[in-house]
């Protein structure tokens, strides 16, 4: 299978299959062309017939274009067979979700505060909710219900438990009908500035320079505090959990980065993934998984590489050649994982029962992205937001 390429539901999907051969000008050749969508079903030519001449390059080898219009998300295989005996070539294209014309399900008004909120949630409750700078409850109106943090504070959201982290300050509050309680109500926990959060409905990670922290609330009511001083990178920059496991991505610099992995209060190990040429770097980190990434520093033009990693388990997508990733999320918990490409168009990336699924929005800046939600600026400045 030579090249992927990405692609949009609802638009006419245009596949140029080229063969490096070339023929005497005594023979015409031929080609057969199909199309096979996820279900594995052909698919219709959008136009031409599926046997035709080759276009012929003039000592470059022969070519055709298959066109179809992609209706179903997801990938597509594509097999061009040029005859006489000449060679089969198979492209697959991805076929992203088309979400251009979604309803959003919040139109916040851009007067609002959440409107400068950099990482926009919404709560198991279903209210807007800001992460960061500022940790605010919102209605749907965009009026103010809760301030839960000052400025420069940072929150990780696992179901109905919200932890802020301002400055040295931990907090733990859980989502009621009227809006967020601490609890436990003993006051908040001091833990390092600087660090990195991540939540799920065990409890919370707290990575910073040497160490990860563990914070739980026992059946009666108290904390409960562990650290582990191994195996946990200098600067980490991007951390995910899973109950008791652990991946935390960072370290000095662009060509000396680590990624650690392991249960926690097990040894734990930690992997240089800065050696030449192959540095890999963090993207989003989210419930699936830590998104990472390998880039071309010397601008060679290889074909990127996204990774999703979940423990020991790690899956790959190779990315075409015009496309790259682009950080949606800066290392905070749950920012989810977004593409671009070369002429402009952006696409967003996630996992859903195991399978990497590529969605398109409308052509708006981006506010925020989160595992379940986008945020787009709308044209009078409002705030929109779309569930995933």
């Amino acid at each position: 299978m030579t090249g992927v390429a990405f692609a949009v539901a609802g638009d006419v999907v245009s596949v140029t299959m080229q063969l490096a051969m070339t023929c005497p000008s005594t023979i015409t050749p031929r080609v057969t062309v199909t199309a096979r969508d996820p279900s594995n079903s052909p698919v219709p030519l959008a136009e031409g017939e599926a046997t035709r001449d080759a276009e012929q390059l003039g000592g470059q080898g022969m070519q055709t274009v298959v066109k179809v219009r992609a209706t179903t998300p997801g990938p597509y295989h594509f097999t061009a067979r040029f005859e006489p005996n000449l060679g089969i070539v198979q492209r697959a294209v991805i076929v992203a979700e088309n979400q251009r014309d979604a309803g959003a399900a919040f139109a916040v008004p851009g007067g609002s505060p959440l409107a400068q909120c950099r990482h926009v949630d919404v709560t198991a409750g279903g209210k807007p909710l800001c992460l960061s700078p500022r940790v605010e409850l919102y209605d749907a109106d965009g009026g103010v219900v809760q301030t839960l943090s000052s400025d420069g504070a940072a929150a990780a959201r696992a179901g109905n438990v919200l932890w802020v982290q301002a400055g040295s300050s931990l907090s733990r509050f859980v989502e009621t009908a009227s809006g967020f309680a601490a609890d436990p109500d003993a006051g908040p926990l001091s833990v390092p500035s600087f660090s990195r959060m991540a939540a799920d409905e065990h409890g919370l990670f707290v990575a910073q320079s040497g160490a990860l922290t563990s914070v739980e609330v026992t059946p009666g009511g108290t904390y409960l505090q562990r650290t582990q001083f191994d195996a946990v990178t200098t600067e980490p920059q991007f951390l995910w959990k899973r109950g008791d496991e652990y991946l935390v991505l960072g370290g000095f610099q662009f060509f000396d980065t680590q990624l650690c992995s392991g249960r926690f209060n097990d040894a734990g190990r930690c992997d240089s993934t800065g050696s030449f040429g192959t540095p890999l770097q963090g993207l989003a980190a989210e419930p699936a998984g830590l998104w990472a990434w390998f880039p071309d520093p010397f601008s060679t033009g290889a074909a990127q590489v996204i990774a999703l990693r979940t423990g020991p388990q790690l899956r790959e997508l190779v990315l075409p050649t015009t496309w790259h990733p682009a950080d949606a999320g800066s290392g905070l918990w749950d920012t989810g994982a977004m593409l671009r490409s070369d002429d402009g168009q952006t696409l967003l990336l996630l996992d859903r029962q195991g399978a990497f699924v590529l969605q398109q929005y409308a052509d708006r800046p981006l506010v925020s992205l989160t595992s379940q939600w986008v945020s787009l600026r709308g044209p009078s400045g409002e705030v929109l937001i779309y569930r995933r």
